[in-house]
């Protein structure tokens, strides 16, 4: 007979040995399978648990992989204590994904600035994992409004500077109708402004805060503690 050449399992012949091959030749058979065995799975040093259903696996060791996708649609990981299940993304289409990383950044505050058309105030490097990721946006931040005698708003909106690429629309963050004050008016509120950023560049990018007001001849605006968290999603 000619034997049986594999290197890993998908090289195996499932029709081999064939009925009328000898009986004495399958220990060469044999020591193939184990060959094509350790190859395929080099690391293994201890029980492997790999479980795709709907029901929670009552035979579990640390490692253990288990998609639940008639329950929750989430793959799950056992943890090292062989105690807890560890979410690891989300198998149901329309799911949000899985969390490729979290920045927080500091962009501290922006006093008194007057601009009546959409200006950058703070920027940061966006370095993408992914190609086919989601970023959001996420700022909060303390916002004010004033001026003498105008109706002013302050509004938000982030940029991708690198590509000129609107992210989101203008977000009024803060605003008031003052105008037969003839003194000064002010008002400040806590603010936020979420957005999505779906079809990125693959390379950096610079993320841009843009900011500006209604009515930058008399009314003005600032931004204080500022934070910005980013996050991507594949």
């Amino acid at each position: 007979m000619s034997y049986e050449s594999a290197d890993f399992l998908n090289g195996l012949d499932k029709n081999l040995p064939a009925a009328t091959d000898s009986i004495s030749e399958g220990d060469i058979h044999l020591r193939m399978i184990k060959k094509v065995l350790q190859d395929s799975f080099p690391n293994v040093t201890s029980e492997v648990n790999c479980i795709h259903g709907p029901l929670e696996p009552t035979v579990t060791s640390p490692g253990t992989v288990w998609f639940d996708y008639n329950g929750s649609g989430l793959v799950k990981l056992r943890d090292s204590s062989n105690t807890h299940w560890l979410n690891m993304a989300h198998g149901q289409a329309g799911g949000f994904g899985q969390l490729l990383k979290q920045e927080w950044v500091d962009w501290g505050q922006t006093y008194g600035y007057r601009y009546n058309t959409p200006t950058k105030i703070k920027s940061h490097t966006v370095n993408p994992l992914s190609t086919t990721s989601e970023f959001v946006m996420q700022l909060s931040t303390s916002v004010g409004s004033w001026g003498a005698g105008v109706q002013n708003q302050t509004w938000g909106q982030f940029k991708d500077v690198t590509n000129d690429v609107w992210i989101n629309e203008p977000v009024r963050l803060v605003g008031f109708n003052h105008v037969n004050d003839s003194g000064n008016f002010e008002i400040y509120a806590n603010a936020s402004m979420v957005a999505k950023y779906t079809s990125h560049p693959a390379d950096s990018f610079e993320l841009g805060l843009y900011s500006w007001s209604t009515d930058a001849g008399d009314g003005g605006a600032d931004m204080q503690s500022c934070i910005c968290q980013i996050s991507e999603i594949d």
